[in-house]
C-alpha cells in the first residue's frame, strides 16, 4: 500500500547500480538471483535523541499556586538580574509611524545585557546534530565506522530512504489506536496517534510526488531545497511519532505485567489530593466504590492506616463495603450531604424562570442557593485562622490598614464609600461577586452551566477553594433571559443587608465589615448580564476593573509571543529558514524553537503546558495571516519571559538590526511590566507604579511602530503581517494610567484562581444528573471546601 511496490523496486535499482548487495549461494553469477539479496531495510529507527524532554504536567498545582511560585522562581531572578545591570543603551530612528498613545517614552531603550546563566544561542542549523556513528575495532587497534542504516546525504537517495521508514511508520501508527482500545484513560493517546497518521501520510505522498517518474540527475536543482525541507519535515515528523511510540510500548507492556488478583489494578490516578478526585469522580458510584476500596487495600498492604473517619475509607464502605452495589449511589448521596453540613452551611431553594423542554414553555423552578451570608457566618464559626485566611489572604492586620489607608487618598471608587469612615479599616473586607460559564456536559450533551460566586479581593493569593465561594450553579440549556436576574434579586436582597453597617451580624462583634468592591468576570459574561454595551467608549473603558489575565495573558501576549517566535523563526534564530512550502518550512524551525523552550524551562525548573509550537497553534499557514499563539494563562507568561530572552540576546549581537532591537525592546518591556506586578506587594510604590508605567508605555509604542513596519513589508522579507493591534491594547492603555495614579497592584483583580473555580464546579458537574445539577454540585464543592479549611485547622 502508498507506493511500496514501486519504492522497492527504485531502491533495489539503485543498490544495484552501485553493486551494494549479495550473491546467490546456489547462482553466483546469475543477476536475477541477485536481486532477492538485495538490502532493503523498512524498519522503523529513532535517529534523534532529545535528551531535554521534560514533563508537561502541572503536578496538581492550581493557576493560582503557579503564579505565586513562578513570581518567586530562579527565572524571575535571572531575568530580573539583567535589568539592574549596566544597560547596553540602544539607538534606534525615530518612530514617525508610532502613533501617540500618552507621554512620549525616551527615544533610546534601555535592553539588559543577557541574563547571567542563560543558554548560548543556538547554531545556524534547522537539523538537530546527530550522534557520531558507533566505531567497531578492527584487529591491528584499528576502527571502522558502521554504515548499515545510515542516512545517505544525497537528495534524492535521502528521499527514497525517508520513504522506506515512512511507509512502516505509518502502517504501525494506524496499528496503535487498535492496540491501546484494551487500555483505560488513553482516549488522548490514540488520538495523538491517529494525527501522527495523517501527518506521517502527508509526508509519504509529499515525497512521493518530488520523487516520483525522476531519475537521479532530472531533478532540477531549483527543487532541491524543496525537497530537502520535505525531508527534514518528515524526520521530525517520525520523530515525534516514534516518541510516543515508545510511551505507548511501555503501556502495552506494563498492562500484561499487572497480576488480575492486584488490588492496585484499578487505581488509575497520581493525584495525592484523592479526595477531590472521588468527589468528582464521573460515572457510577459502583466503580467508585471499588475504586476506594482499591485503594485502602493498597494502603493497608503497604504498612499504612486508614483512618475510619477518613474520605475515602468511608467510600470504600460504601453499599455495605459493595456487597450491595445497587445501594452505592444512595449511600454515596447521603455521605455527601454529612460533608456538607459539617461546613455549617444551609443550602437555601429559590425560584427563578426555566424553560421547560417538556412542556415547551417557560416555568417557575426551584433553584439550590448558598447565600453569601450563610457561607461567612460558617466560616466565622471556624475559628479566627479560617477566617483570616478565607478574607484576608496572607496579609497582615497593618498591610490591610495601609490598603485602606491609601485608597482613601488616591481611589474614587472608595472616597464616596459609606465606609469611607470606618474607625477599624484593618477589619474592612472588599466583596466581589464573580460569574462565567464553563462547559459542563459532553457526547450527545453537550452545553454549559452557569456558575456564580463572590469572594474576598484579599485573598488574591489563596488557591481557589478558598478564595472563591460558590453561589448557584444552574444549566445554560434551561437558562432563560430572565434566570439571572431572578436568583440575584434574592441575593442582593441578602448582601444590601450584609454590607450595611447598621446590621448586625456573628462577624459584627469583633468589628469586622464587608464592603462591596466589584463585579468580577470576563467581558462577554459581563456584557451578556449587566447590559453593558458601548464598553468601546473612553469613559467606560477607564471604568473597567482590569484583568491581566485576559487582558495581557490571554489577550494583547498571545499576539506578542506569537508576533516575537514568527520573526525570530523568519530572521534565522533557530537554525536557517528552509525553502519550500511556507508552512512546511515554519514547522521545521518551529520545531527547533520548541526543543530550545523545552531546554530552557528545564534549565530554570519551570513547569508549563505549553504544547510544541506549530504554524496552526500559531495560526500562521501563509505569511498573510496575523499569528496569535494558543496558550493558557500561566504557558503564556513562561513564554513571554522565555522569548523576550530570546530577542535580547539576538538584539545584543554586533550585526544585529534596527528591526531586531525594537523587537527587544517591545518583548523585555512586556515582560518587566509582568515581572513587576509578580515581585510588588498590595500597594505599589511611587517608584514601581512609575516604572510600570514607562514598562507598560514602552511596549505599547514599540508594538505599536512594529505594527506599522509590517504593514510596510513585502514579500519573503522579515516581519511580514505580524503585531496584530487589538481592542485590548487600548484597554492596556487605560490601565497603566490607572496603576500610575492609584498605585494598586493590578494582582488584585487578577482572575487566575477563578479559572480554577470555574474548572472544578465544572469538573464536578459533569459528574452529576442534568435534572439535579444545581443541588448536587454546591453539595460536592462544600464537601471539598470542608476538607480544604481542615488543613487550616
Amino acid at each position: 500500500m502508498h507506493g511500496d511496490a514501486s519504492i522497492v523496486e527504485k531502491i533495489i535499482d539503485q543498490k544495484t547500480r552501485n553493486q551494494e548487495f549479495k550473491e546467490h549461494p546456489d547462482a553466483p553469477g546469475d543477476i536475477n538471483a541477485m536481486m532477492f539479496y538485495v538490502l532493503v531495510d523498512l524498519e522503523s529507527v529513532a535517529e534523534d535523541e532529545h535528551e531535554d524532554r521534560v514533563s508537561m504536567e502541572v503536578g496538581g498545582e492550581t493557576h493560582g499556586e503557579q503564579a505565586e511560585r513562578f513570581a518567586t522562581s530562579d527565572a524571575l531572578t535571572s531575568f530580573g538580574a539583567g535589568m539592574t545591570n549596566e544597560p547596553l543603551r540602544l539607538q534606534f530612528a525615530k518612530q514617525e509611524s508610532a502613533p501617540a498613545l500618552g507621554a512620549p517614552a525616551s527615544s533610546a531603550a534601555g535592553l539588559p545585557a543577557v541574563p547571567p546563566g542563560a543558554p548560548a544561542a543556538p547554531e545556524a542549523k534547522a537539523a538537530a546534530p546527530k550522534k557520531a556513528p558507533k566505531a567497531k575495532a578492527r584487529p591491528g587497534g584499528e576502527t571502522s565506522t558502521r554504515k548499515k542504516n545510515e542516512m545517505p546525504e544525497e537528495p534524492r537517495p535521502k528521499a527514497l530512504w525517508i520513504l522506506n521508514r515512512l511507509s512502516a511508520d505509518l502502517q504501525s501508527a494506524r496499528m496503535w489506536p487498535v492496540r491501546l482500545a484494551n487500555l483505560k484513560h488513553q482516549e488522548s493517546l490514540c488520538k495523538s496517534f491517529q494525527g501522527h497518521a495523517d501527518e506521517l501520510e502527508r509526508s509519504f505522498h509529499q515525497l512521493a510526488r518530488q520523487t516520483a517518474n525522476k531519475e537521479f540527475h532530472e531533478i532540477d536543482p531549483a527543487d532541491v531545497g524543496a525537497l530537502q525541507a520535505a525531508c527534514e519535515l518528515a524526520i521530525q515528523r517520525m520523530t515525534l511519532y516514534e516518541e510516543d511510540a515508545v510511551e505507548a510500548n511501555t503501556l502495552v507492556k506494563a498492562s500484561t505485567k499487572v497480576s488480575s488478583k492486584d488490588p492496585c489494578k484499578t487505581l488509575h490516578t497520581n493525584n495525592p489530593n484523592l479526595h477531590c478526585f472521588f468527589l468528582s469522580k464521573t460515572g457510577c458510584m459502583t466503580q467508585v466504590q471499588h475504586l476506594a476500596s482499591s485503594a485502602v487495600q493498597w494502603c493497608e498492604q503497604k504498612g499504612g492506616v486508614v483512618e475510619k473517619d477518613d474520605l475515602v475509607n468511608r467510600i470504600s464502605s460504601l453499599g455495605s463495603s459493595g456487597k450491595h452495589a445497587k445501594n452505592c449511589e444512595r449511600d454515596f448521596h447521603f455521605l455527601l450531604r454529612s460533608l456538607a453540613r459539617r461546613l455549617g452551611v444551609k443550602i437555601n431553594t429559590v425560584q427563578a424562570r426555566l424553560y421547560s423542554h417538556t412542556s415547551a414553555t417557560i416555568e417557575w423552578q426551584p433553584i439550590s442557593v448558598i447565600f453569601p451570608d450563610d457561607m461567612a457566618k460558617a466560616l466565622f464559626a471556624k475559628g479566627s485562622s479560617v477566617w483570616h485566611h478565607t478574607m484576608f489572604g496572607n496579609h497582615s492586620p497593618e498591610e490591610v490598614e495601609s490598603f485602606w489607608s491609601h485608597g482613601k487618598e488616591t481611589c474614587d471608587w472608595f472616597k464616596g464609600s459609606q465606609y469611607h469612615n470606618y474607625p477599624l479599616l484593618r477589619k474592612l473586607i472588599p466583596m466581589s461577586f464573580y460569574g462565567d460559564d464553563i462547559a459542563a456536559y459532553k457526547g450527545s450533551e453537550t452545553g454549559s452551566v452557569t456558575v456564580l460566586g463572590w469572594c474576598s479581593d484579599l485573598g488574591y493569593q489563596n488557591p481557589s477553594l478558598t478564595r472563591y465561594f460558590p453561589i448557584a450553579v444552574y444549566p445554560e440549556y434551561a437558562a432563560t433571559e430572565f434566570t439571572y436576574d431572578d436568583i440575584m434579586g434574592h441575593v442582593v436582597a441578602r448582601t444590601r443587608d450584609m454590607v450595611d453597617p447598621t446590621m448586625l451580624f456573628d462577624w459584627s462583634d469583633g468589628g469586622y465589615a464587608f464592603m462591596l468592591s466589584s463585579l468580577q468576570g470576563d467581558l462577554k459574561f459581563i456584557v451578556e448580564h449587566y447590559g453593558l454595551h458601548n464598553y468601546r467608549s473612553n469613559l467606560c473603558c477607564s471604568l473597567l476593573l482590569h484583568d491581566c489575565l485576559h487582558s495581557q495573558l490571554l489577550g494583547t501576549g498571545k499576539t506578542a509571543n506569537a508576533s516575537a517566535i514568527v520573526y525570530l523563526a523568519e530572521v534565522g534564530y533557530w537554525g536557517a529558514f528552509p525553502r519550500g512550502l511556507y508552512s512546511d518550512s515554519l514547522a521545521l524551525v518551529l520545531r527547533q524553537a520548541h526543543l530550545h523552550f523545552l531546554r530552557w524551562k528545564k534549565q530554570h525548573g519551570l513547569q508549563a503546558s505549553q504544547p510544541r509550537f506549530t504554524p496552526a497553534r500559531l495560526g500562521r499557514k501563509t505569511r498573510m495571516q496575523y499569528p496569535v499563539l494558543s496558550s493558557k494563562g500561566i504557558p503564556s507568561k513562561v513564554v513571554t519571559f522565555w522569548v523576550a530572552h530570546c530577542c535580547v540576546e539576538h538584539a545584543a549581537r554586533p550585526e544585529a538590526t534596527e528591526l531586531d532591537r525594537l523587537v527587544a525592546t517591545c518583548l523585555h518591556s512586556y515582560a518587566s511590566s509582568l515581572k513587576n506586578m509578580d515581585t510588588s506587594g498590595l500597594v505599589l510604590s511611587e517608584e514601581q507604579a512609575e516604572s510600570y508605567y514607562q514598562d507598560v508605555i514602552r511596549h505599547l509604542q514599540t508594538y505599536a511602530a512594529l505594527n506599522s513596519k509590517s504593514r510596510m513589508a513585502r514579500g519573503k522579507q522579515a516581519n511580514r503581517t505580524l503585531w496584530l493591534m487589538i481592542c485590548k491594547h487600548h484597554h492596556y492603555y487605560h490601565h497603566c494610567k490607572t496603576v500610575r495614579i492609584e498605585r494598586i497592584n493590578p494582582r488584585i483583580s487578577q482572575l487566575l484562581a477563578a479559572e480554577d473555580f470555574v474548572g472544578r464546579v465544572g469538573k464536578i458537574a459533569r459528574a452529576t444528573h442534568k435534572g439535579n445539577v444545581s443541588l448536587r454540585t454546591l453539595e460536592r464543592y462544600l464537601a471539598l471546601v470542608n476538607l480544604e479549611l481542615a488543613k487550616l485547622d
